[in-house]
């Protein structure tokens, strides 16, 4: 039996099913029609000599991750790829294609005659676990073996306690600290491990919840890469375990590209530079999505790793936006295809790490004219999202501010309110290297987490500049279970 295709695609202003399924059931209109593929830069893979091995019909499923989370199964009877070298090319048909899109250059077209509507389950027997992570097409063998399925990964054995949470670095023209020490100054790398020495901290995991660059200036990505290998190797960590990154709005440019919002949102290519930057560090690729498993000094932590500079629609673009269906599909396929129930009273501690705010750090946003707006868009679902899964932390920063809150949203639940007993903790990192800050945190600060199953120890220490100045606590408190 020949192997199977899978398309993961979402909706951007137009129902994508109804209007390619109209192709179909109108046989006036030809009784099949083009459905390009967006293919997704730095992420997906050529499917060429995989897709040329199948022979029509290509047995299809196609999923939304998003909105409704629909399924579909489908029959492929006509595959286009450009030629001459070419990346993209327009439909081979653009009267047999939905008319939003028909001018549109895709990696692929696939000429469908049969799209239907089926359950999870159906599409479960035929197809095998819905993908997750952020390919959109997939290649399964005849026999449905999951080869591109997650795995629950083991725990790197860490042997620091504490976690080093660092935000909004500002390499570039917005970093306060110099490259190279002098007599009169002293570089972030120096400021940082000297007071961590001083306070006899053994560090376990390094946690960077974005704007590493000022205004997406992607030429000073090798001195993030610097400045992050001195510390890890400094603090003694694997860099390919121990120290994680998460984007920020200054790191992946969203508002400064001639092409429209729907083809940023749909081929990633604005993405490319700090994916690029992450193979750099870890030495391999990376996505941005993804769960990482550490064991700090025997304590067993799951961190997920969240990218909220995402586009969903020109007016939002200032605000963060996480799409939270793409981590619950990742747990939901993580945890499916490893046997594993979901959660368990014996998880390890949940911790997750976003760069924008699921609260306002400010009573007012925007705090000023210049500032834009700072909250996640769709921070009801992520909170909603990170209290079923049992997590206990979020990491961020964004608003150069330090701030923690502890939240709880009721959901509702045949007639009553459930979640209420299960607040997580929200910590705003400040920023540990901008030049610009603002009322009331005049001071850059970093911040020390120590996860313990009775609760947390959180220490925020503040610095400046000033090579004569100590830095000082912050903030030292613990927060309980």
């Amino acid at each position: 039996m020949a192997g199977k295709l899978i398309l993961r695609f979402s909706d951007f202003g137009h129902d994508t099913v109804s209007e390619h399924r109209v192709f179909i059931e109108l046989r006036e209109l030809g009784g099949s029609v083009w459905w390009g593929w967006w293919k997704k830069a730095e992420v997906d893979i050529d499917p060429r000599p995989e897709l040329q091995q199948l022979q029509p019909p290509i047995r299809t499923g196609l999923f939304n991750r998003t909105g409704s989370g629909k399924f579909f199964s489908a029959s492929i009877c006509e595959v286009r790829f450009p030629s001459n070298d070419a990346e993209v090319m327009t439909s081979p048909d653009p009267l047999q294609t939905p008319e939003y899109y028909r001018q549109r250059l895709c990696a692929a077209w696939f000429r469908i005659d049969a799209l239907t509507e089926i359950s999870r389950a159906e599409f479960i027997r035929e197809f095998g676990l819905p993908p997750a992570g952020e390919r959109t097409l997939h290649l399964r063998s005849a026999n449905l073996e999951n080869d591109d399925g997650p795995r629950l990964l083991e725990q790197f054995p860490a042997q620091g306690d504490t976690i080093l949470h660092l935000s909004d670095l500002h390499f570039g023209t917005d970093h306060a600290y110099p490259m190279d020490e002098t007599v009169t100054t002293v570089t972030l790398h120096d400021r940082l491990i000297k007071d961590l020495r001083t306070l006899g901290v053994k560090v376990g995991l390094l946690i960077v919840s974005g704007d590493i660059l000022t205004k997406c200036n992607a030429n000073s990505f090798p001195e993030v890469v610097d400045f992050l290998c001195r510390m890890a190797d400094s603090l003694q960590l694997d860099r390919a375990h121990q120290v994680l990154v998460v984007p920020g709005n200054h790191d992946i440019p969203l508002d400064n590209e001639a092409v429209s919002v729907v083809k940023r949102a749909t081929d990633f290519r604005h993405e490319k530079p700090f994916r690029e930057f992450l193979k750099s560090l870890h030495g391999e690729q990376r996505q941005l999505a993804r769960v990482e498993h550490v064991s700090l000094n025997g304590f067993p932590v799951e961190i997920l790793a969240m990218n909220s500079v995402r586009l969903r629609a020109e007016p939002f673009k200032e605000y963060g936006y996480v799409d939270w269906s793409l981590y619950e599909s990742l747990y939901e396929s993580l945890y499916e295809a490893n046997g594993v129930r979901l959660p368990q009273s014996h998880d390890p501690f949940r911790i997750a790490v976003l760069h924008h705010h699921l609260v306002s750090a400010f009573p007012i946003e925007p705090p000023d004219g210049e500032n834009p707006i700072s909250v996640t868009i769709d921070a009801g679902r992520v909170l909603e999202g990170l209290q079923k899964l049992s997590f206990r932390l979020v990491l961020h920063g964004h608003q150069h501010v330090p701030r923690v809150s502890k939240i709880a949203k009721g959901i509702r639940e045949n007639f009553v309110l459930t979640g209420l007993d299960k607040p997580i903790y929200l910590v705003a990192g400040g920023s540990a290297g901008a030049k610009r800050l603002y009322d009331p945190m005049r001071y850059n600060t970093y911040a020390l987490v120590k996860p313990r199953p009775e609760g947390i120890d959180l220490h925020v220490r503040q610095y400046s500049p000033a090579s004569g100045e100590e830095p000082s606590t912050y903030i030292h408190t613990q927060l309980p279970a």
